[in-house]
This record gives C-alpha cells, sequence and structure tokens, in this order.
C-alpha cells in the first residue's frame, strides 16, 4: 500500500514539473504577434498576467528559423515602447541571438541613436562581441552609413568603449571605418583612435585607406597628422605606399606619403622587385606617369634593382623611353654604379640611329661621371682604335668627341 501511494506521489510531481517547465505555446505565439504588431497592451497582459505572468521577458521565440530573445526582436523592427516595456519588466539587455548580436549591436546596425541610448542607461555591455568577435562599435564601422553614426560613436566611446578593442581578426574600429565611412574615420580620430595598430595580418588604418578605391586624400592627411607610422610593413613587407601604388593611387595621395618620409625604393620580397618598379608598371598600364614622377623628385632611386637585377631605368625604357629620359635629365646618375650605368648606356647605344637613344647619349654624356664610364665601356667592350666599327654608327657628336678626345 505504500509503495502504491509513494508511485501516486511521483507521478503527480512529475506531472507538475512537467507542466511548469513545457513552453506556454499559445501564450508565446500571441506575444509574438505582439511584438510584430507592436501592440504594446497586449504585450503587457502576457508579461504581467492576473496573478503571475503569462510571458518570461527573456523569453526566446522561434522566428527566422531561430530563437531570438524577445529584447532582440523589438529592437530589430524598431519598438522603442515595446523594448522600454521588455526592460521595465526585468528583461535582461545583455542577452545575445544564436548569431551572437546582443541587442546594443542590432540597435548600432538600425542607426536608431534613441535605442542606443535607452540600452546603455539600462545597462547594456559596450564590450559584448559576436561571434566575429565584434563590438557594437566595430558593427558601426562596418555596416552603419547612416546619419547617426557619429552620434552612436560618441554615445559609445562616452560610455567607455575603448577605441582599441580587437576582432577576431585583430581590427580594431578605425581599421574597418577607413575601408569606406569616412565621417566615422575621422570621428574615431578624433576620440583618440590609434592611427598605427595592426590587424592579424599587419595591416594599418593607413594600410586600408591607401588600398580603397577611389582614393581619399583627406583621410590619409588626417592618418598622418595623427601619427601614422608611414613606412609600417605588413606581413607580407608592403607598406601603405606599395599599396597606394597597387590602386594607381592619385599623384596628391602619392605626394602626401613621400612628403611625409614613405620609402619609395623599399623592396617588397613578395613582388621581387622595388615599389618604383612596381609604380612603373602600373603606370605603364594606366598610361598616367605623373606618380612616377613624383617618386623620382622625392628621391627614387633610378639604380634600384629588381630580383633579375634590372633598374628601374631600365625599366622605364622598356615601358616608357620618354619617362627615362626625364629621369635622366631628373637625376644625372651622379655616382652610380659602373655597371649599371654601363648597362643603360649599351641599351642606349645598341641602336643609335633611334632619336630617343640619341637623346638619352647626349644626356649621359654631358656628365662626367659617365664620359668616364662611357669610354671604360666602349675601350673594353667595342672600340679599341679610332678605325673600330663603333665610330661607323652615328653617335652624338658630343660623346663621339669626347671618345676622340680619350684616344680611344
Amino acid at each position: 500500500m505504500f509503495c502504491f501511494f509513494f508511485f501516486f506521489f511521483c507521478l503527480c510531481k512529475r506531472n507538475t514539473l512537467l507542466h511548469s517547465t513545457e513552453p506556454r505555446w499559445k501564450q508565446h505565439s500571441q506575444f509574438l504577434a505582439a511584438l510584430n504588431d507592436g501592440n504594446v497592451p497586449m504585450a503587457w497582459t502576457l508579461l504581467r498576467g492576473c496573478e503571475e505572468p503569462l510571458v518570461d521577458p527573456d523569453v526566446r521565440i522561434m522566428t527566422g528559423g531561430e530563437y531570438k530573445p524577445a529584447i532582440c526582436i523589438a529592437v530589430e523592427k524598431d519598438l522603442l515602447d515595446m523594448a522600454e516595456l521588455l526592460i521595465m519588466c526585468g528583461c535582461s539587455v545583455n542577452q545575445s541571438s544564436p548569431t551572437g548580436l546582443s541587442p546594443l549591436h542590432i540597435a548600432v546596425m538600425r542607426n536608431n541613436a534613441d535605442m542606443v541610448r535607452l540600452l546603455l542607461k539600462s545597462g547594456a555591455s559596450v564590450s559584448c562581441r559576436d561571434s566575429n568577435g565584434r563590438t557594437p562599435l566595430h558593427q558601426l564601422a562596418v555596416c552603419n552609413y547612416g546619419g547617426n553614426s557619429l552620434e552612436i560613436a560618441r554615445l559609445l566611446v562616452q560610455k567607455d568603449s575603448k577605441t582599441e578593442y580587437r576582432d577576431r581578426n585583430g581590427a580594431t574600429p578605425l581599421a574597418l571605418a577607413c575601408k569606406g565611412h569616412r565621417a566615422l574615420a575621422l570621428c574615431l580620430l578624433s576620440l583618440g583612435a590609434n592611427a598605427s595598430a595592426g590587424d592579424n595580418e599587419g595591416n594599418t588604418p593607413l594600410h586600408h585607406t591607401c588600398a580603397k578605391v577611389p582614393n581619399d586624400e583627406e583621410l590619409v592627411k588626417h592618418l598622418l597628422a595623427a601619427g601614422a607610422q608611414v613606412n609600417k610593413k605588413n606581413n607580407r613587407g608592403m607598406t601603405a605606399l606599395s599599396f597606394a601604388v597597387l590602386v594607381h593611387a592619385s599623384p596628391a595621395v602619392v605626394q602626401s606619403l613621400m612628403s611625409n618620409g614613405a620609402d619609395c625604393n623599399l623592396y617588397i620580397k613578395c613582388w621581387h622587385q622595388t615599389i618604383l618598379h612596381r609604380a612603373i608598371c602600373i603606370a605603364s598600364y594606366y598610361q598616367e606617369w605623373e606618380s612616377v614622377k613624383t617618386f623620382v623628385r622625392y628621391g627614387g632611386n633610378p639604380f634600384g634593382q629588381d630580383r633579375m637585377g634590372t633598374t628601374v631605368v631600365q625599366y622605364a625604357m622598356c615601358k616608357n623611353k620618354p619617362l627615362a629620359l626625364w629621369m635622366t635629365r631628373a637625376n644625372p646618375f651622379m655616382g652610380a654604379p659602373r655597371w649599371c650605368a654601363w648597362r643603360v648606356l649599351y641599351e642606349s647605344w645598341y641602336d643609335c640611329t633611334n632619336e630617343f637613344n640619341e637623346k638619352m647619349l647626349s644626356e649621359l654624356s654631358s656628365v662626367p661621371t659617365l664620359q668616364r664610364l662611357c669610354s671604360l665601356a666602349f675601350r673594353s667592350k667595342y672600340a679599341r682604335h679610332l678605325d673600330s666599327p663603333a665610330f661607323a654608327l652615328s653617335l652624338p657628336p658630343r660623346l663621339l668627341q669626347h671618345l676622340r678626345l680619350c684616344n680611344l
């Protein structure tokens, strides 16, 4: 008899527990309908009930194929009154959706400054992270281009949101903003963001800005003024200037970088050549050479070598001979290595009947250092005597006169 009563007691207890924990599908459906319609009185009735609440304010409801917190649904629909009701009923503002988005993330994505203000006032965490490790400030830089973005940024930073938080890729909010949200990037700089912070690949905000098309000269100048390291390399050894060259940045951007100490003679291992080599190659595709001239004006070395030993001048002679002539006049090759000067002379002398090559030889022969190198080259390779076949070619008069004076 005792066993029967004990079994009956356990069965009743089990049914009571099941009844108290099973989902209240009807109430949840009504609450979801109230959320979708913005029906605050209905939501109030369900959250308060007569004797006890019919719906938990932290309830997760199936919508869109996933269980979402009610507060997240209200924020997604910009229902400020509904969000206030849920918070008043004790809802946690730091819940997250299955993708890790908190109500504050969603409010930032919706560009809803009033909702952000309400959540921050109610204790929402500004350091919460989604599945990509991004804080609400990261989210603002990635997908918010609305008119309230600057106001929201200030609200987040005033609430102690650090501008140096990094996502899973090591990127700061400033780095993400530099990819396409100039106004926010300038705002973050004014709030003290680090302009030289690199991500997991070593790219700084200046790298991202210079890699952007179209170019943003104003943002480049602000980053440099904020202390961005102009020659900082990423993990592949590339600087911001190398990115600017790849996207064929405007001469104004190139000049801003060069005037702040960017090194255009840097050898990039993954390219197997210097930045100036690649600049000539890219410029030849667009047939626009002003940026290359800017490099030379700011100290570009015409004798920088690629992996095969080809110099910048030789590269220019292959891509644009007038540019090579301009480089010759802009930098008279004083103190150039002998072998390099000889190769330039040889390529010009090989076809002296060509008008350009005659001009090049004339320019080269006007430099005392290269006159000696020219004498050495012709003595060792071609013209040992005045009756050499070399003198049968149409050499520039100044060079021919010099060779005769040297008694070759």
